[in-house]
């Protein structure tokens, strides 16, 4: 698989270098101390080995997640998230009920993004990829303090436009379908919505000069 890093260099590079050591597989730098990449559950990395890199969260996009995981975190003093997004491969529109976004799926988001802003996070999916390529982008999306776009990875050695698309498709429409009232909840800047378009430009941009 080829994955390609952010263009974050130099903030965060001694976290990221630590992490890469050890073995974290599809792992992206996406933000100041904030990284992304395929869930620790199962792997032989030692969670205490991420502590002492500089992660202080983990954000798990996983809806089959074990509660022994949790606990291993608890037990290697790092905060555990369990946010669960739909699959995009095969569920991708399961935050939306008959075109409504449930207020807990849109709180909890609120509280992600404010852990993300926080920094020393590390979040990720069973393989990092389609879960974890939408959390990142309804971030990059609703995010005021996220400038910049996320690197959406695809399998295989090349990358495709319809994977970037459809993730995009998928976030704008959960987006779309929120109410002012839960919008309000992300301190959106007044002019949110030519922000919005600029970004969603940008993201494209970004991706698809890869693809």
């Amino acid at each position: 698989m080829s994955i390609i890093s952010s263009t974050i260099k130099t903030i965060g590079e001694p976290i990221f270098e630590s992490i890469s050591k050890l073995g974290a597989k599809n792992l992206r730098r996406v933000g100041i101390n904030c990284f992304s990449g395929a869930t620790f559950e199962g792997s032989n990395i030692n969670l205490n080995k991420i502590k002492d890199a500089g992660i202080k969260t983990i954000i798990d996009f996983r809806s089959e997640a074990s509660k022994d995981f949790a606990l291993e975190c608890k037990n290697a003093g790092i905060e555990y998230k369990l946010f669960p997004l739909g699959h995009t491969k095969a569920n991708p529109l399961s935050q939306i009920n008959e075109n409504i976004v449930s207020e807990d799926f849109v709180k909890g988001l609120k509280e992600i993004i404010d852990t993300i802003n926080e920094g020393n996070v590390y979040m990720g999916c069973r393989y990092g990829i389609d879960r974890t390529n939408l959390g990142l982008v309804l971030n990059y999306l609703l995010n005021p303090k996220a400038s910049t776009p996320p690197m959406i990875l695809t399998w295989g050695d090349f990358r495709t436009k319809s994977v970037i698309n459809k993730t995009l498709k998928v976030a704008r429409k959960m987006i779309k379908k929120m109410t002012p009232e839960q919008k309000a909840l992300f301190d959106l800047p007044e002019n949110y919505n030519d922000i919005f378009q600029n970004k969603i430009a940008s993201l494209l941009a970004f991706n698809m000069r890869y693809a």
